[in-house]
């Protein structure tokens, strides 16, 4: 596991994060989620595995742009978004929320499979 957090806001300070690190394998890029899932986060993972570094997601909703009756429903939204992506840690969700979304990427990944193996 690694020991040194570092957040980033963009695939730059991303960059200069693991640029910058001794021991890549020892830091976690840490990314917050407050509307949307940002577009470049995929890259952002691609380029932390190459170095050996985590990826933690962490869910705080912008209470300005997700309403309290759509707060689950956001929820849920990134938390499909970011486990697709393989993003295994994930904070500031409910764990027995990301173990269901996890079960349900998991079937469609399973079933996706199965349909081009036929």
């Amino acid at each position: 596991m690694a020991t040194q957090r570092v957040d980033v806001d963009h695939p730059d300070a991303a960059a200069r994060a693991l640029a910058d690190a001794a021991d890549p394998s020892q830091l976690s890029l840490v990314v917050t989620v407050s509307t949307v899932v940002p577009e470049w986060l995929p890259g952002l993972l691609a380029q932390a595995r190459t170095a050996g570094a985590d990826v933690v997601v962490v869910l705080d909703a912008d209470h300005e742009a997700v309403t309290a009756e759509g707060a689950a429903g956001w929820e849920i939204g990134v938390l499909t978004s970011v486990l697709s992506l393989g993003i295994d840690q994930v904070e500031g969700a409910d764990p027995k929320r990301v173990a269901r979304v996890q079960a349900v990427v998991d079937a469609l990944d399973a079933a996706s499979r199965d349909e081009t193996a036929t």
